[in-house]
């Protein structure tokens, strides 16, 4: 029994890590940020309109690419639309393709 225990603890430890592209695995992390904050916002009584500004407007977000700034507004809209969502598709979605990348050098 032992032996099958240490050969089983043995095998997690060599598996190799995911591969994850950490520029994108940033990004997630940003929206996690973007969402929280908005909806923190919104229970505060905050316009629409101004929580998107907010968002667009802060440093994380201010020089994103295109592509970044558009999941950012996706991810907006659904938290506007779903609010009370224990989880954003928009950031499981942004998880999903880091771990889908391929492994850099």
């Amino acid at each position: 029994m032992k032996r099958l225990l240490a050969a089983a603890v043995l095998g997690l430890v060599t598996v190799p890590p995911l591969a994850q592209d950490k520029r994108l695995e940033a990004v997630c992390g940003e929206l996690f940020g973007a969402r929280q904050t908005a909806i923190r916002l919104m229970k505060e009584g905050w316009p629409g309109n101004t929580i998107v500004q907010d968002a667009v407007n802060r440093p994380e977000w201010r020089n994103a690419s295109m592509q970044d700034r558009k999941m950012l507004m996706d991810l907006l809209q659904e938290t506007f639309n779903e609010p009370g969502n224990p989880s954003s598709a928009v950031i499981r979605d942004c998880m999903r393709r880091a771990e889908a990348a391929p492994k850099g050098g």
